[in-house]
């Protein structure tokens, strides 16, 4: 007794499955960009002219985590380097 062809039909399987992850995680990074773009548009009402569509997001997406009280590394970063400076 061999398994034949089912093997094969079972890691396809796996695969597909393997791949919804992906397919779902990139599903959320889109929908967290159109989020940022919203929140962007929500305080001027469209986008800001000659900035690139990068940058907004990049913008949008700090301020609202100013905004909740968490941080990214960067933002981190500097806070601890003007601390530091501002004694000199």
């Amino acid at each position: 007794m061999d398994e034949g062809p089912h093997l094969g039909y079972s890691m396809q399987w796996i695969a597909f499955g393997m791949l919804s992850f992906v397919g779902w995680g990139y599903a959320a990074r889109l929908q967290a960009r159109s989020n940022d773009v919203a929140y962007a548009e929500e305080d001027d009402g469209e986008l800001p002219a000659g900035i690139p569509k990068r940058e907004v997001l990049r913008r949008a997406r700090a301020e609202r985590m100013r905004q909740q009280g968490r941080l990214t590394d960067e933002d981190a970063e500097d806070a601890w380097v003007d601390e530091h400076m501002a004694g000199r």
